[in-house]
């Protein structure tokens, strides 16, 4: 059978088994919500601690929430505007259009196994941080919370906060700004200083690790002088009868002077291995070894225990997160009913007196819907399901 399958299978056996076990225990007594596919422990206890929070800084996160009312206006108005170019372009200037899908954290079918665990950091955190900065935005202004609590859905781990919305919705615009904002400004600031990070990582990881660059073996040719010697994807060649290999120059000019036919000392991490060239089949008068190759980064660490595949890791890490929470700030300023834009659109129609906040509320949502869903079909159509 199919691993992917097998796995889908493995998933589906675990969480009914888990909610056969809430049902004998009645789980629900302790505050779990049960379903074959998803947990819930909902609690009170979380409000104290999400009211301790918003008491303790009052006026700093009253600032913040002020920014963030307006952060969720650039977010929306950017979003839309992003989403109406980059629709434009998927039907008039595919070449410099973005494919927008829907990603759904499926190992092997939508997501490969290798990014699948970077994926499921970056959204478990991303929900987090979104419902605890609307449980602290809900307290700053003393509206309570009906509980708190946190959730394992399949693969997902995340954290909510139930606010009474009956006292939300008396509260002030400004209030309802604030809360129906802070998640989106919280994923947006978040992911901006994981972004800068992310564009700085050389500079990050320099107390901790030095760099070394070398060359990857990304690619072998079936039957060619480097697999019949045994190199495997993935080796980093640091050595060519030995001469440092740091990069695509320097193999070049340890490969300038091999015929084909001689023999060559390859080093690599992994060990030295000996090639018996052969001609380039393009052009006779070189020596190929059949590799297809990429350069590389090593880190060292600067310090005895530091692992050395760690930064490879955090920058993976860094990537996934910022580009998860900067989309979803994004995305959830639309005005869509099922998204926070939709409320926070509502309560800056009501702070500015402007009527007929329904009709305006069903307009938008249904553009944004229009334009969000042709960007995921088109996109699909014009560039294919993308895997990540």
């Amino acid at each position: 059978m199919d691993p992917t399958i097998t796995a889908l299978f493995f998933y589906v056996a675990i969480w009914i088994g888990i909610y056969l076990v809430g049902r004998v225990l009645r789980a629900e007594r302790f505050g779990f919500v049960l379903s074959p596919l998803y947990f819930m422990y909902k609690t009170t206890a979380l409000n104290e601690w999400i009211g301790s929070v918003a008491q303790k800084r009052r006026g700093l996160w009253r600032t913040l929430g002020n920014v963030g009312i307006a952060t969720g206006i650039g977010l929306m108005v950017f979003a839309i505007y992003k989403l109406a170019q980059n629709l434009y372009n998927l039907f008039y200037h595919v070449e410099a259009a973005t494919s927008i899908q829907p990603v759904l954290p499926l190992p092997g079918l939508t997501i490969s196994w290798e990014s699948f665990p970077y994926l499921v950091v970056a959204i478990s955190l991303v929900l987090a941080t979104h419902e605890l900065a609307h449980g602290i935005a809900t307290r700053v202004d003393n509206v309570p919370l009906k509980s708190a609590g946190i959730f394992v859905a399949v693969i997902l781990f995340g954290g909510f906060v139930e606010p009474d919305e009956e006292q939300l919705e008396k509260a002030s615009n400004q209030t309802k700004m604030r809360v129906y904002a802070a998640g989106s400004f919280t994923n947006a600031a978040v992911g901006l200083v994981v972004l800068l990070l992310f564009a700085n990582f050389a500079a990050t990881i320099a107390p901790f690790y030095t760099e070394n660059y070398a060359v990857k073996v990304v690619g072998l040719t079936p039957g060619a002088p480097a697999q019949i010697a045994g190199i495997r994807s993935d080796d980093i060649i640091v050595g060519v009868n030995g001469k440092s290999i740091h990069t695509f120059a320097d193999l070049q000019n340890a490969m300038s002077v091999v015929s084909p036919g001689m023999q060559v000392t390859v080093a690599t991490l992994r060990g030295d291995f000996r090639i018996v060239t052969r001609a380039d089949p393009k052009n006779s008068s070189r020596a190929m070894m059949g590799v297809t190759l990429s350069e590389f980064i090593i880190y060292t660490g600067r310090y005895p225990l530091l692992p050395s595949n760690l930064p490879n890791v955090l920058l993976y890490a860094e990537y996934w997160i910022a580009t998860v929470f900067v989309s979803v700030a994004f995305i959830n300023m639309l005005p869509l009913y099922v998204f926070d834009g939709d409320r926070f659109l509502e309560a800056v129609l009501q702070a500015l007196g402007i009527g007929r906040t329904k009709e305006i509320r069903m307009f938008t949502s249904s553009a944004s819907l229009v334009i969000l869903g042709l960007n995921f079909a088109v996109s699909m159509m014009r560039f294919g399901f993308i895997k990540l």
